[in-house]
């Protein structure tokens, strides 16, 4: 990621949001860098602005092992949520096709009886032809 000074703010969210991954972009629009500082004594890698500390603390300076962390917390709380959609879609969805299904047996038993009836009816009227 290198910074590019000619860059300007898109109307992407994505490239805001740590809910889209993440960030490349900062708020004001400038390319991300990935830099290394020294903290104690390990090597520490961070997304930074290149405007950030200049003019105010709207600009991303934080760590990458951080951003990481708030995109895959991200995943797993879209994962919960579409697990639960799916759990109550197959249970709603399931309680409503035994009902229909149980409303089609219901039918299909009506439909016999009513052929029954009408055999039954057809046959008296074919005894009482045949008798004349």
């Amino acid at each position: 990621m290198s910074p590019s000074s000619s860059e300007e703010r898109s109307d992407d969210p994505s490239k805001y949001d740590g809910d889209f991954g993440v960030p490349q972009i900062c708020f004001c629009g400038k390319q991300l860098e990935l830099v290394e500082r020294l903290i104690g004594d390990q090597k520490k890698t961070f997304l930074k602005c290149p405007m950030s500390g200049q003019d105010d603390n709207y600009h991303v300076d934080k760590g990458w092992d951080l951003a990481v962390h708030e995109q895959c917390f991200c995943i797993d709380k879209r994962f919960g949520e579409h697990r639960e959609l799916i759990q109550n879609a197959f249970k709603f969805g399931g309680d409503s096709n035994r009902l229909q299904i149980n409303q089609i047996r219901a039918e299909i038993e009506d439909l016999k009886d009513r052929l029954d009836k009408k055999d039954a009816e057809i046959a008296r009227f074919m005894d009482a032809l045949g008798k004349k």
